[in-house]
């Protein structure tokens, strides 16, 4: 169902949060470590967003969200940023909710940014 795929976005940019929590805690830079952190908090903050958006159209869902390890923070945004990008045409008709995934979209390339640039 809808509700099915519209949980398990919102499941997993909470494990996109989990994931670069984990990696902002094992960073030895400062930098990525300050980079980091904005960025998972911004995550969680817009999946929270996103979440009470969708419910607003289509009830409670039923998220799950998976367990988290480490993984290599630049690589993984890039990927969930294709990822995501490719969703947004998913969500056409609820433009709220279509502008809170392109503002998510644009913490992952500032986040990148800073990954990549800022030691």
């Amino acid at each position: 169902t809808s509700n099915s795929k519209h949980a398990e976005l919102i499941g997993s940019m909470f494990h996109c949060a989990d994931l670069l929590h984990i990696a902002h805690l094992k960073s030895k830079s400062y930098a990525e470590h300050v980079a980091l952190g904005d960025a998972y908090d911004s995550i969680r903050d817009a999946a929270d967003d996103i979440c009470e958006l969708i419910q607003g159209y289509c009830g409670l869902l039923d998220i799950k969200i998976a367990e988290s390890s480490y993984a290599e923070p630049i690589a993984y945004l890039k990927a969930e940023r294709t990822e995501y990008t490719s969703k947004l045409s998913e969500y056409s008709g609820m433009m709220d909710v279509q502008n809170k995934l392109q503002d998510l979209l644009a913490v992952f390339s500032k986040t990148i940014y800073k990954l990549e640039n800022l030691k």
